[in-house]
Parts: C-alpha cells; sequence; structure tokens
C-alpha cells in the first residue's frame, strides 16, 4: 500500500467515523427531545363589562387588534346613567370608562394588551352586567402543554425540563416550566406543564386558546447512549472547546 493510497483511507476512515459520530449524537438529542401530545397559550385576561343596559354607538377597535392602556374602545348610551349618576354611591374611578356630558359611557383600555371577542357592534343593545370584550394582557403569555406518562418519561421529567416553544409565527422561544401536575384518564397519566415566556418576547397578537408546538429536553437517563455519544462529542470535539 503506497502512501497515497494509505492517506486516502485514513482521510476516509475519519469522514465516516465524523458522520457517524455526528449521526448517533443527533440521534441521541432527538431520543431526548419529547414533543407535547397538545399545547395552547394562556395568558391573563383583563375583562371589560359594564353594569349599565345600553346601546353601543360606537366601536374603535378590532378583534385581535393591539390596545394601549387609555386607548378607546367603544362608546355605549345608557338611558340608566343618568339616574345612577345622582345617587351619592355612584363613582367613575377605576371602572375603566369615563362618562361624558351626554351620559354615554366611553370605554378605555385599562392595560396593554391584545382585544379579544366583540359580540356587540354598532346599534347592538347590551344587558345590564354583560361582559362586552376581553383584553389579553401583554408580557403575561404562559404555555400549557399534556405529554402522556411512561415510567421512563416520568423519571426523566423535572421542574428544570427545558421547554421549546414554537409560536403561531413560526418562531421558537425557550420557556421555564413553573408549574407540573399530573392528571389520571382513562388512557393513562397525563403530565401537565406550564412554562412561562421570557416577557422580552413580542406577544402581540397572541390570545389565548391559540395552539403552539412545546418540545421538552427530557434529562439524561445515563443509559449506555448517553455514554456513547459523551464520548464521541469529546472525540469530535478540540479540548479546548469541551465543556
Amino acid at each position: 500500500m503506497n502512501f497515497r493510497t494509505l492517506l486516502t483511507f485514513v482521510v476516509g476512515a475519519v469522514l465516516v467515523t465524523g458522520i457517524a459520530g455526528f449521526g448517533l449524537i443527533h440521534a441521541y438529542e432527538r431520543a431526548h427531545a419529547l414533543e407535547a401530545t397538545s399545547a395552547v397559550i394562556e395568558s391573563d385576561t383583563a375583562v371589560v363589562g359594564t353594569a349599565f343596559s345600553g346601546v353601543i354607538e360606537e366601536v374603535a377597535v378590532r378583534t385581535g387588534e393591539h390596545v394601549e392602556a387609555g386607548d378607546e374602545l367603544f362608546r355605549l348610551q345608557s338611558p340608566t346613567l343618568q339616574q345612577a349618576r345622582e345617587t351619592v354611591s355612584f363613582n367613575e374611578e377605576g371602572v375603566g370608562y369615563t362618562v361624558a356630558e351626554d351620559d354615554t359611557m366611553i370605554f378605555v383600555a385599562t392595560a396593554d394588551g391584545t382585544v379579544g371577542a366583540l359580540p356587540y357592534g354598532v346599534g347592538s343593545f347590551v344587558p345590564a352586567n354583560s361582559e362586552i370584550t376581553t383584553i389579553t394582557l401583554d408580557d403575561s403569555l404562559r404555555v400549557r402543554a399534556s405529554v402522556p406518562m411512561t415510567a421512563d418519561r416520568y423519571a426523566r421529567l423535572s421542574m428544570d425540563t427545558p421547554v421549546q416553544v414554537t409560536l403561531p409565527a413560526g418562531s421558537t422561544v425557550a420557556a421555564e416550566v413553573y408549574e407540573l401536575a399530573f392528571e389520571e384518564t382513562d388512557a393513562g397519566t397525563t403530565a401537565v406543564i406550564r412554562s412561562r415566556v421570557d416577557a422580552d418576547v413580542e406577544t402581540t397578537g397572541l390570545a389565548s386558546g391559540a395552539p403552539v408546538t412545546a418540545t421538552l429536553q427530557l434529562e439524561d437517563d445515563g443509559g449506555m447512549g448517553s455514554w456513547a455519544a459523551e464520548r464521541l462529542s469529546d472525540l469530535l470535539t478540540p479540548r479546548e472547546y469541551r465543556a
């Protein structure tokens, strides 16, 4: 065997080993990644409603529109409001609306967020003590994920389990588990994982109930696959870059 043939053989062996090693490490990582069977967005909401019956005169927003605290939402003309204003117990402060001179109630957003469903349009009659809409508050994004449990998964799931969430727009963000519970069903045990997305993530337009994809990175089980992946990782990673 001449030098050129030997060199070709060595280079080929190194390439094959590297490709196989990366393949094994990738397969090992995929074995630890568990996608939730269902995952939806949860968030805090502010209810916008009225204690007085009346007719909607104007709607200034649309469902899904982002608003800031103080933005006008809609106006409601209430024939019962004037009588209420004459009582000593009536108080306009902190109720989410102001009252114009003609007794029109002007509703405003009490916090930054996304407008929910608007069941009443212009000209609609709104009964007393009705909910008119909701606002999904900014910086309150949470994810509720469900995962069927097995003995192996139970041993590798914890409050420290990393969660990756893929939002409807396609972006992927990290989430931190803050609640872990187990539910018994006819099909077996299901883990319900609630995780909180970083407050810096853009949440405009996201509403409660929107489906997302949640992937959990389960803990290492310490088996032979783990040992082999770690040894190959050490072999293929320069010493100065190893953890």
